[in-house]
């Protein structure tokens, strides 16, 4: 009975040995070829190889060689969650925001009206340019408002001012000047839809008592200089019948032994 329990046991005994034997010689071996497998993937990255992709899982299984399968994992929802860019899909605009735009008759005539009387000439000359009749009564109606607050007294807009009289003196001096008939034709036609639009305000001799307490001294001087200057241009021959200098008398002329005379 001894005898065969030692037996047994001492079975047992090697049986355990042998067990733990087994178990560390497998661990040493899932351990080289773990190593293996990692020097060989260091290799193939040295060499120009890439890694395996993140939806990869590299399984590897003891004594067999390593197999790639799919990954089961699912992609993050923070991934899923990125926006596409906002450009995306967004046309461009045909036309270059620095291309240059055209500039009508009527913004030009505005901008050289705020610019008096420095810009007398080019007020003048696109007037006197405008391809048509009609044309150019659109273009004097739609200036209107802007003609009158910068060539007369504001608030009310009944008297030239200093601009006002200056540009009567401008253009009785292109009419008075000019040899050709056409060009006289067509300033007479700037004067007429002047007047015809309510925009030839004028000045009388009376009216400088009335001018004088609007403005202050100093400019009043150099109005009523200028004023009995241009009146005396105007009117060559006496002013009996006390018309007011204004553009409606730019082509005035004086009658004198059957003569016109345009002074």
């Amino acid at each position: 009975m001894k005898t065969r329990r030692l037996t047994k046991k001492y079975k047992n005994k090697c049986n355990s040995k042998n067990r733990s034997k087994s178990r560390s010689k497998s661990r040493s071996k899932s351990r080289k070829i773990k190593n293996k497998s990692r020097s060989k993937s260091r290799k193939r990255i040295l060499k120009g190889g890439v890694r395996p992709s993140i939806g990869l899982v590299v399984s590897r299984t003891s004594g067999r060689p390593s197999s790639i399968r799919p990954s089961s994992i699912r992609p993050s929802s923070r991934a899923s969650s990125i926006r596409p860019s906002s450009r995306a899909g967004i046309s461009k605009p045909s036309s270059n925001c620095c291309d240059t735009k055209p500039i009508s008759d009527q913004e030009k005539l505005l901008a050289n009206i705020n610019d008096f009387p420095a810009s007398f000439n080019n007020f003048y000359d696109r007037l006197l340019h405008a391809t048509t009749s009609g044309e150019l009564a659109s273009i004097i109606a739609s200036i209107k408002q802007e003609y009158i607050k910068k060539t007369t007294l504001q608030p009310e807009g009944a008297y030239l001012n200093i601009n006002g009289l200056k540009l009567v003196n401008f253009l009785r001096s292109k009419y008075k000047n000019s040899k050709d008939p056409v060009v006289r034709e067509r300033i007479e036609k700037v004067i007429s839809l002047l007047d015809q639009y309510g925009m030839s305000q004028g000045v009388r001799t009376s009216d400088l008592d009335v001018i004088k307490k609007k403005v202050d001294s100093r400019y009043f001087e150099c109005y009523k200089e200028l004023y009995e200057d241009v009146h005396a241009k105007l009117f060559t021959c006496g002013n009996n019948n006390c018309d007011p200098v204004s553009t409606s008398n730019v082509t005035r002329g004086c009658s004198r032994r059957l003569e016109i005379i345009y002074e």
